[in-house]
């Protein structure tokens, strides 16, 4: 197998592990990250990333890993708003 080949199926595995504690984190009522600014889930981030290291925690790996995907949609749905109030005032 190519290392490429070897990332690929390394992320799908993981996407399958994120997806999974996802769903148990909802099945626990944990909601609202939508509304969490993006300083707390980097905060969250950070301290999963170290418990996740440090002590060998698969599942706070995986949290931080769902952290960086939220902070990444945050952004990208920021940048979609200053993209789309740039245009409109250029017009």
């Amino acid at each position: 197998m190519s290392e490429i080949s070897e990332l690929e199926q390394a992320v799908d595995n993981f996407a399958v592990e994120m997806k999974a504690r996802l769903r148990s984190k909802a099945k626990q009522r944990w909601s609202g990250w939508q509304d969490m600014g993006r300083g707390s889930l980097s905060d969250r981030l950070l301290s999963n990333a170290a418990r996740g290291a440090i002590n060998t925690d698969p599942k706070s790996l995986v949290d931080s890993a769902n952290l960086a995907m939220m902070i990444h949609r945050h952004t990208k749905q920021q940048n979609t708003v200053t993209s789309s109030t740039t245009r409109r005032k250029k017009l």
